[in-house]
């Protein structure tokens, strides 16, 4: 995540900010970003946009479309390196759409 905001907060705030978005107090999150900020704090929106940004990469947005299956990584793992196969759009569940 390349955010000026972000870049600036100690490891220990980031933790905090982590904590509370996993465990979806968004409030307290934008609150630790500024607490930790150094001076002039961000405003909201610049809070807001690094809550975002953050809850992207973690995965914790609602309704946020998810990657597509790695094709490698999947052959990696035994799986076939068919990307319909990643889907689970193999020949036999074809035939029965």
């Amino acid at each position: 995540m390349d955010d000026l905001h972000w870049d600036a907060l100690p490891a220990g705030a980031r933790r905090a900010v982590d904590e509370h978005l996993a465990a979806g107090r968004h409030v307290y999150a934008i609150k630790a970003v500024r607490d930790a900020s150094p001076d002039p704090p961000p405003g909201i929106r610049d809070c807001m946009d690094v809550i975002t940004d953050r809850m992207a990469e973690l995965g914790l947005l609602p309704n946020a479309p998810t990657p597509p299956p790695d094709p490698a990584a999947a052959a990696a793992a035994g799986g076939s390196r068919e990307p319909r196969a990643a889907y689970g759009l193999t020949a036999t569940a074809l035939k029965k759409v």
